[in-house]
């Protein structure tokens, strides 16, 4: 009826339950939280984790599993020691050692839950266990004014392969299936706020929540209409700690490459704190673009780029990266000129030259007239 409360939704997907039933359990005891971070990166560190435990020998069950997942890597050895009863898995998540397995007892103690939990926060995921990312390029055609037109735009899935029965208490095992945005697997375009808490969940890695978020930023160079999901899942992937992979270069290589203006901005801010630093390799981000290039307007990426040189370090992350890119594409490649353009004046400022075998051999390719061939006989010297 207009006016009763509408019921609680319930979340789609098992890492969003995991949430949910973890702040549910709050009310259930006066101990302390483990969970909370106390170092920067969402991280728990070892001494807090074990101090904590101390005081709390009966842990939330969610609570647990989300500190186990959150544990530092660092000083894991000084705190076992240091620390005196704890739950097996918690003791196997500090030190790395197998327990002994009593006599008729196959199971190990604790729920299993803890014990993937356990397993998880001390690496992460295995190249057979992380998410795989394919697209493909689609073409799209009409008539205008009696004439045939085209465009070109990508499509992309995430495949993920860990077991066909998540459980809610297991919130870094993925569903194996495959996902896109048009209306398989768990994906959507609205999840909102529920991202930071997402990539929250396990620091180590964060293919985990891209698997989940990725897709609206894959697909932001191909639409006009905002995207809202997209700036926040930028920001957040460049805030996160853990493992860089592939959907992580995916997902920066299309945010420079997104239609709306003020996405990429926020994509240049993350290419700035993740490529910049290195943490993705420019080379993986450059093989993106460049397999996409015909979806993507090189434009756009130059004024990414060109936004990017003006940070410190930007100017060499940018001549890194369109040494890397210019010689995968073709030389006919609509917008090129932008891109050498931008890179002779990073080379000027820089005072660097163009010395890569690889550019030097494309750049000799060109010729002709045209302002691309003019501005590759000028990077030839």
């Amino acid at each position: 009826m207009l006016g009763d409360p509408a019921p609680p939704a319930d979340p789609d997907h098992p890492a969003q339950r995991f949430i949910a039933r973890r702040i549910a359990e709050v009310r259930t005891s006066t101990a302390p939280l483990l969970a909370t971070p106390d170092l920067p990166g969402g991280w728990v560190s070892p001494a807090a984790f074990v101090e904590r435990l101390a005081h709390n020998p009966n842990p939330r069950h969610h609570d647990l599993i989300a500190a186990l997942l959150r544990l530092h890597p660092d000083d894991r050895d000084t705190a076992s020691r240091g620390a005196g009863s704890l739950p097996a898995a918690a003791r196997f998540a500090l030190d790395g050692v197998e327990p002994n397995r009593r006599l008729m007892r196959s199971r190990r103690e604790g729920p299993a839950a803890w014990w993937r939990a356990a397993e998880r926060s001390r690496a992460p995921y295995a190249a057979t266990e992380a998410p795989r990312l394919s697209g493909d390029i689609k073409t799209h055609t009409w008539q205008e004014n009696g004439r045939d037109r085209r465009s070109w735009y990508a499509r992309f899935a995430v495949t993920t392969t860990h077991t066909d029965r998540p459980a809610d208490d297991q919130p870094t095992e993925l569903k194996a299936q495959t996902s896109d945005q048009w209306g398989g697997g768990y994906t959507s375009r609205f999840l909102g706020d529920w991202i930071p808490a997402l990539a929250a969940i396990w620091p180590h890695d964060a293919e985990h929540f891209l698997s989940l978020t990725c897709l609206p930023v894959l697909e932001s160079p191909s639409w006009t209409e905002t995207a809202h999901d997209v700036p926040r899942t930028v920001d957040v992937l460049a805030r996160h700690p853990g493992r860089m992979g592939t959907l992580s270069a995916a997902t920066l290589a299309s945010g420079i490459s997104a239609t709306q203006r003020d996405h990429r901005l926020h994509a240049v801010d993350a290419f700035l704190d993740l490529a910049v630093t290195g943490r993705i390799p420019i080379s993986d981000i450059a093989a993106v673009m460049a397999r996409y290039a015909q979806a993507w307007p090189a434009t756009r990426w130059a004024e990414s780029l060109a936004a990017v040189s003006q940070a410190p370090g930007g100017g060499v992350a940018t001549v890194e990266l369109l040494t890397c890119l210019l010689p995968q594409l073709p030389t006919d490649h609509r917008g090129l000129n932008k891109l050498l353009d931008l890179l002779r004046d990073e080379h000027i400022r820089l005072g660097r030259t163009t010395a890569d075998p690889a550019l030097l051999r494309w750049l000799g390719t060109f010729s002709g007239s045209s302002a691309a061939a003019k501005t590759a006989r000028l990077l030839l010297g």
